[in-house]
């Protein structure tokens, strides 16, 4: 618990997360449809916890030949978010 609190201080002021994921054309290959990669949980800004669900072959509700991206936070959490490529 004492730990959270530090790195919920520690990160009060992020605004930008980067996640990397490496050998994603082995995550394609190996990842059937609607199934996820989790990021590591971690805090932004006040919030924790926070984690990232990448579907390399979409979730059940994407078209052919897109993935999916999730975000989840703490319940009652309204956050604006922006991609980029």
């Amino acid at each position: 618990r004492l730990e959270r609190q530090v790195q919920i201080a520690e990160n009060r002021s992020v605004t930008t997360v980067q996640w990397r994921l490496e050998n994603v054309a082995e995550l394609v290959e190996d990842t059937p449809r609607g199934k996820h990669v989790s990021s590591p949980s971690f805090s932004l800004g006040s919030l924790f916890p926070v984690v990232l669900h990448f579907y390399p072959n979409g979730d059940d509700f994407a078209q052919d030949g897109f993935c999916s991206l999730y975000f989840h936070f703490p319940a009652h959490t309204t956050v604006r978010r922006v991609l980029f490529a």
